[in-house]
């Protein structure tokens, strides 16, 4: 005998679609997220006059020179 509980509730497409302004909202949240991340990783290197990446066209050059 199965019973039609709260499992059976909430069917894709049964006309209720409460979850597409949460959905928009959280990928809302992700992308400000993301911006924000990137924004505080550039600062370090966007505060200074000279990067500290004095050594790295020796790491390319390094790895250019490693063979394949």
């Amino acid at each position: 005998m199965m019973s039609s509980g709260p499992a059976l509730a909430h069917v894709p497409g049964s006309g209720s679609e409460s979850h597409a302004p949460r959905r928009s909202t959280v990928r809302l949240a992700w992308w400000a997220a993301l911006v924000g991340l990137s924004v505080i990783l550039a600062v370090p290197l966007l505060v200074v006059d000279v990067p500290p990446l004095l050594d790295y066209p020796n790491h390319l050059a390094r790895i250019y020179m490693l063979p394949d």
